[in-house]
């Protein structure tokens, strides 16, 4: 069952209708994103999709995901693009919306709704001591920052601002992989250069290690 959050344009959605886990995992989702907005750097995108759903009726949809898969974002149509662009199926339905979410040469894209899949128990992409990412996993310390380099990519699906376009995350010529430095805040995309919210950025909000590179160490 899906359920608006206290943030607008955002919803939740738990794995289960049982009502105590539902409302376990609505509980956490928003202590996380409590989390995040608590800095200026973290409130900035929370902010973005309210206006995104409020002027072009977009939305995010926390999914929760079982504890063997990884977390994601995809772009997803809207209801109102569903009615225009009737794909035939939800394969469909992806890649019509992830066209759209697709920043242009020029211009942006028309932006799309965006699904994020999280979980609790991958809450922390932790780190070793070089800066390079390890595993997800649960930290007292870090209960934020794999949400917040989702909401990062689905600000920019909703907005149409996307570089993601199926290649290789770890391909440097790939609009995936420069999706991928944008939303942690590496290189040209550094906060510093920028003023837009990355991982890093709120990482930094809360005192937590800057992830240093993007490709998990060997």
């Amino acid at each position: 069952m899906i359920t608006p959050s206290r943030y607008p344009g955002i919803y939740i959605a738990p794995l289960s209708n049982e009502p105590t886990a539902a409302h376990t995992f609505k509980e956490q989702a928003e202590e996380a994103l409590d989390h995040i907005s608590a800095g200026p750097s973290g409130d900035k995108p929370l902010r973005k999709i309210s206006t995104l759903a409020s002027k072009k009726d977009r939305k995010v949809t926390l999914k929760e995901i079982e504890i063997n898969n990884q977390c994601y974002t995809e772009a997803v149509l809207s209801r109102r693009q569903l009615d225009k662009y009737k794909p035939e199926n939800f394969n469909e339905n992806l890649q019509i919306a992830s066209q759209l979410s697709r920043k242009g040469t020029f211009t942006k894209g028309e932006g799309s709704n965006a699904i994020i899949g999280w979980s609790p128990d991958k809450a922390s992409i932790r780190l070793n001591q070089n800066g390079s990412p390890l595993h997800l996993g649960m930290d007292n310390d870090d209960k934020i920052t794999t949400l917040a380099h989702e909401l990062v990519h689905a600000r920019h699906v909703l907005g149409g601002s996307s570089l993601e376009d199926g290649g290789d995350r770890y391909n440097p010529r790939a609009g995936s992989a420069k999706e991928e430095l944008r939303a942690v805040g590496l290189d040209k995309y550094r906060y510093s250069l920028t003023k837009k919210p990355s991982e890093n950025s709120i990482r930094a909000e809360h005192g937590l290690p800057l992830r240093m590179k993007y490709r998990p160490h060997q």
